[in-house]
């Protein structure tokens, strides 16, 4: 069995835009990557091929975040097992899978706190997450703050 990664997916080791590296060039900023406090700058050099399926995967992603997306469903996308794709997509972006596509909810949910005047509990369904507290724990320890904490500093930083 594989062990928990524990605290690893904090963002000293993560990058928002380390999501979007593979996207430099292709779209520009895919991710809503400046709304979060963490470091950015890793470029992964893939194969072509390799680029083309994660950019698959990626736009997918961009598109479906807010409803589930089966592990089974991406892996058939980019006609891999699931296992394959699980090993695959973990080498390529460092993440896996589950961890990039909440890291992308949360960035999405961190652009949401920043531009609109929804609740909290909008933003949380509105990214795709369809449980309050889960929300808020990964929120929590990927900025190292609650959403609300982390609406009402951005707020009195604007103001």
């Amino acid at each position: 069995g594989s062990k928990s990664m524990g605290r690893d997916g904090k963002a000293s080791k993560g990058c928002l835009a380390g999501l979007g590296v593979l996207f430099v060039g292709h779209q520009g900023d895919v991710f809503p990557c400046g709304y979060l406090p963490v470091k950015c700058g890793n470029i992964i050099e893939t194969k072509l091929e390799d680029n083309n399926r994660i950019n698959i995967v990626f736009n997918f992603v961009k598109e479906e975040f807010k409803r589930p997306i089966p592990l089974e469903e991406i892996a058939e996308l980019v006609n891999m097992t699931v296992p394959a794709f699980c090993r695959y997509f973990k080498k390529i972006t460092g993440k896996t899978f589950v961890q990039f596509v909440n890291e992308y909810r949360l960035a999405h949910a961190a652009k949401l706190l920043h531009e609109k005047q929804i609740s909290i509990t909008d933003v949380c369904f509105e990214s795709g997450f369809n449980n309050f507290s889960y929300f808020n724990k990964k929120f929590k320890s990927l900025t190292g703050k609650s959403p609300s904490t982390y609406r009402n500093e951005l707020n009195f930083s604007i103001s």
